[in-house]
């Protein structure tokens, strides 16, 4: 490809990358923000369910009330993640950030439950817990669970299906925080610019995957973003969509 086929891909691609960065950043703030308000529900009829369990209805909701209601929440979505992170029991194991949240969880119940920070100075043990919570949901954010098997969308068990899709949303959202800085920097001209040449490299020489090292900087990711590009046992090649991708570029404005 020439020059000027290759500074229409980039053109294209910079397009593509902030409409993407945009779509992800709106999905990934409204989460952050609607899974407080979830939490806040959860713990609350938690609370309250314990209450008539154990109060008979005669139940008076504290803040150590919301806090446990909270570590319930934040208990269920660790299980939630160990339970569906592997499909086979024979081939479980222990995944490391899934471990570090456990591990940040235990600070975080020592705090709330043996400790009295929570009692004197309420303000600042909330923005500890806020930031705790946050910690744990973003560490389990990097365990990847797998799609829901076909069985899982029979009507019989819609109920589960509809608990791990919002299950997996807000681990998926915490996850994005914490693993993706492309987030909150957006990509640099000449991560645009190499990651044009790229395509337009892998493109002429389908038969020559690049090795993911050879390419600079986050352009590799920002690429398997978009779909663009496969990592295979070879290396780096084009994908069915990232072909697509690069004759649009090319040849739509020509067509024009």
């Amino acid at each position: 490809m020439n020059e000027s086929d290759i500074a229409r891909v980039e053109r294209h691609l910079a397009a593509a990358l902030e409409k993407e960065r945009r779509d992800a950043v709106t999905y990934t703030v409204l989460t952050v923000l609607c899974t407080p308000a979830f939490v806040a529900l959860t713990s609350l009829l938690v609370v309250v369910l314990l209450c008539e369990i154990f109060r008979h209805g005669d139940y008076d909701l504290d803040a150590l009330g919301v806090y446990t209601g909270m570590a319930v929440f934040l208990a269920s979505m660790i299980v939630f993640v160990l339970a569906n992170s592997t499909d086979s029991l024979a081939r479980f194991e222990l995944n490391g950030m899934w471990l570090a949240a456990v591990a940040v969880f235990v600070v975080l119940l020592v705090l709330t439950f043996g400790t009295p920070v929570q009692e004197r100075s309420p303000v600042f043990f909330a923005v500890v817990y806020a930031a705790l919570g946050f910690m744990v949901l973003g560490f389990l954010g990097q365990v990847q669970l797998p799609y829901p098997r076909a069985d899982d969308a029979d009507p019989q068990r819609s109920l589960r299906a509809v608990v791990y899709a919002a299950a997996s949303f807000i681990v998926a959202a915490y996850g994005e925080i914490f693993r993706n800085s492309w987030l909150w920097v957006p990509p640099k001209p000449f991560e645009v610019r190499v990651g044009a040449r790229v395509l337009c490299r892998l493109i002429d020489a389908p038969t020559d995957p690049l090795h993911p090292s050879a390419v600079a900087g986050r352009v590799a990711t920002l690429l398997g973003k978009l779909k663009l590009v496969q990592t295979t046992d070879e290396g780096l090649v084009i994908s069915p969509k990232g072909l697509d991708f690069v004759r649009t570029a090319t040849q739509g404005p020509s067509q024009a």
